[in-house]
Formats: C-alpha cells, structure tokens, sequence
C-alpha cells in the first residue's frame, strides 16, 4: 500500500526525528545505532549551507513504507524539514517525485517554500543501504546517496530555491 504522506504526517515524522539526537551524524541511540551523516546546501532565492541533522531511514512492516527524514537550520533560524515515504525497503536506485510521497518545508522569517504532491520536484538517489536493526515492525537503516528539490514558492517574496543534500 502506497500511503501518502501528509503535512501532519510529515510533521509527526519530523518531531519524531527530533527525538532521535541533532549532531550532523544523525541520530543515535541503543535500539537503532548510529545513522548516516549529511549535509544540505541551499541556492538560488536563498543560499547558503544548513546544518544537517536528524537523518533516519526506517521501514514501517504495518504498511510496507520505508520514511527518510532529515532537518536542517542556520544561524539566522531558516529551517527545512524533509519527510519522504516510499513503497518497500530502500533500494539502490533513483527515486522521482512521482515515485515518493514527499513533504518538504523550507522556512525563512519572511519567505515559505513547499515542495509535496501537486507542487514542486523531489528526487532521491539511493547508492547504498545497509540494515541498521530490525525489531517491532521497524527496520532502520543507514542509506547514502542524494536528494535534490526544487520546491514551491508559498509565502513572501523570496525567489525560487534549490535544495541538494548528500547523505
């Protein structure tokens, strides 16, 4: 079952990252390990790099659906969530917006941009995926590869941004 995610969702998901530990080597705890490090670079209507944290790849067994998640602030409080769902466990292979249910937020103190179904473009190159832990109907795993995004621009004045993350 492909489930698409929702603002809320995303929302939850990202909280639940939050959780998990904010250094740039992801999150970290006795039940999942370490995950994978990252990094974010923004360009375009606003650049500039992001400190990256919060990276987790877990597959839920209730619903087939692997979520990769990530957030991402700067020293002037701009910050990105990004929330992405896929049917099965990750592969080696490049996922298009059509293939994800994407959620992604960017916000400055003036300016809004979304990317998610209807709106925007979210691609994920998976290059390597290694299983982390598997328990209780979850399996986290530490995945490498790329996400660029050129989401919508949905409050303000700012002009149209690119997200690129390598993790």
């Amino acid at each position: 079952m492909n489930r698409r995610l929702t603002l809320g969702s995303a929302l939850l998901f990202a909280a639940a990252l939050a959780c998990g530990g904010s250094d740039a080597t992801g999150p970290s705890n006795a039940a999942n390990g370490p995950s994978t490090a990252c990094s974010i670079t923004l360009s375009g209507g606003k650049s500039g790099p992001l400190t990256c944290s919060n990276f987790a790849a877990i597959l839920t067994a209730n619903d087939n659906e692997t979520e990769v998640g990530m957030q991402g602030a700067d020293a002037a409080g701009d910050t990105l969530d990004v929330a992405l769902g896929f049917p099965g466990a990750p592969t080696v292979r490049a996922y298009g917006t059509a293939d994800l249910s994407p959620v992604l937020l960017l916000f400055s103190a003036t300016d809004a941009w979304t990317a998610g179904p209807g709106n925007g473009t979210v691609s994920l190159t998976i290059t390597s995926v290694k299983v982390l832990n598997s328990g209780a109907g979850l399996t986290s795993y530490e995945i490498h590869g790329t996400l660029a995004a050129t989401p919508s621009v949905e409050a303000g004045s700012g002009g149209p941004v690119t997200v690129a993350a390598t993790f």
